[in-house]
């Protein structure tokens, strides 16, 4: 496994590129660090830049607080990315502090309101909560609730079929989809880009983190394992959700 710093910059890169989420110039200290710039002062000033994203920061600062450790330690960043055992130490009362600092982010009182009042118990501060769950784009504005931006957002293993290119594999993975109103997995295959400097010795066969079409970081089978398991669960859960609103309306509340 890559450091926290290294690791976080892989799934983050993207996203920010995009302008999606946190400041602009994280991009280039992300891609500086992947890179090999791990100076002190470096390391600092992308501590600094990581406390500006929005939606990432709550999420890290609260696993890092029920964790005892740096917001930037491998362990919390990994769960937040991926999923790892710590996160079934998680409560829904520790899920509404996340909720409380998303909303002085930006997430709109309303949204931020029903959120907390559909928290279920076995919800966990995953990254696909915030993509499925809490809905891309309903904190940062910049992107449309559309179920593609749901599955690009997404974060989610892929299995290599063939490498294509020195920039382009070909993977088995899953998609999301939509079918009135809830919420699926579909197979998929998939063309995602990729770094050969991320992924030294990658060979058919071997698993990769998904996110934003990039292949972030090699995956072991436990770590696709807790992927899948925690996506699973928050489709679970916005189905779930989807389904007593649709209730409530039947019964006019």
């Amino acid at each position: 496994m890559v450091d926290g710093i290294d690791l976080l910059a892989r799934f983050a890169l993207k996203v920010n590129e995009l302008e999606y989420c946190g400041p602009k110039h994280v991009y280039t200290q992300f891609s500086e660090y992947i890179g090999g710039n791990h100076d002190k002062q470096h390391q600092d000033d992308i501590r600094n830049a990581v406390k500006e994203f929005r939606g990432l920061y709550p999420y890290l600062s609260v696993i890092a607080e029920k964790l005892g450790k740096d917001f930037l330690d491998p362990e919390v960043v990994e769960a937040y990315w991926i999923g790892n055992s710590s996160l079934k130490r998680f409560t829904t009362q520790d899920m509404h502090k996340i909720v409380d600092k998303l909303e002085v982010n930006g997430l709109m009182p309303r949204y931020a309101a029903e959120v907390r009042s559909n928290l279920p118990e076995n919800v966990v501060p995953h990254h696909n909560f915030h993509a499925i769950y809490v809905d891309v784009g309903n904190l940062m504005g910049a992107v449309n609730r559309t179920i593609q931006n749901m599955d690009n957002c997404k974060t989610i293993p892929g299995r290599l079929l063939e490498i294509l290119d020195d920039k382009r594999m070909l993977v088995y993975t899953q998609s999301l989809r939509e079918d009135h109103g809830k919420l699926y997995l579909a197979d998929d295959t998939k063309i995602a880009v990729y770094n050969p400097a991320w992924l030294s010795g990658i060979k058919k066969g071997d698993y990769v983190a998904l996110h934003w079409g990039i292949a972030c970081v090699s995956l072991t089978h436990q770590q696709v394992d807790d992927m899948l398991t925690f996506t699973y669960r928050m489709l679970e859960l916005e189905n779930m959700k989807h389904n007593m609103e649709h209730a409530k309306k039947k019964f006019g509340l």
